[in-house]
């Protein structure tokens, strides 16, 4: 035997089995973020949402009420919603009060009463109508969205009456903070709107493109 084949017992053939164990983790660690890397930006994009459509229903279909009720007057209708232009969705009167919309169930009973929400995630006010309901639009229904949300958590209602304009835009939504919105275009998979906030001076002369997280349609 040469000098060259002389060994220490359990020195390098240890030596050697240790370290081979100690890198063995780590490549499998260092290969399986290699492979796993694209699958990851994958499953991202494929998860990011776009936005979600709420479609709100006052009654189910047996004409069960879902929605919580705030109180119950009595009133009159003369037309059909403009906030949520949809069938056996109503504008009416409490008093001098107008509500809109108001939404009859599919087989109303008589006298008829309606679920009137100022806004998708309000309570009702269960208007008793003392006559007969308005006929139905002959426009038919309409696919303008009675609310959104925007990204920023703004939540913006259908406007029924006159409506700010800004640098050429009527802004037909008004916002939980005291502003108003636009809806947009389509931007990738989100719907975009364009936002001016509230001024306590002269009117806004600016707008914000937002995204559209979530709309409720009637």
């Amino acid at each position: 035997m040469s000098v060259g084949d002389v060994r220490q017992p359990g020195s390098a053939a240890p030596i050697r089995r240790f370290v081979l164990l100690l890198l063995l983790p780590l490549s499998l660690a260092l290969a399986g973020c290699a492979t796993s890397a694209p699958h990851a930006k994958r499953a991202v994009a494929a998860a990011a949402p776009g936005t979600t459509t709420v479609r709100f229903q006052a009654y189910t279909p047996a004409g069960r009420l879902t929605v919580p009720v705030q109180d119950v007057a009595r009133g009159q209708c003369w037309t059909t919603s403009i906030a949520a232009p949809t069938a056996r969705a109503y504008r009416c009167f409490e008093g001098n009060k107008i509500l809109d919309p108001c939404f009859a169930p599919a087989h109303p009973t008589s006298p008829v009463q309606l679920a009137c929400l100022a806004t998708p995630w309000s309570r009702a006010l269960m208007l008793q109508v003392t006559d007969h309901l308005p006929a139905p639009s002959s426009a038919g229904s309409s696919s303008r969205p009675w609310a959104i949300e925007l990204s920023s958590g703004l939540r913006c209602v259908a406007s029924t009456g006159t409506v700010p304009a800004v640098a050429g835009v009527n802004l037909a939504y008004h916002c939980t903070d005291g502003g108003d919105a636009a809806l947009g275009s389509v931007a990738g998979a989100r719907l975009t709107a364009q936002y001016a906030a509230p001024t306590q001076g002269p009117p806004a002369t600016t707008l914000e493109t937002m995204t559209v997280t979530t709309v409720w349609v009637a």
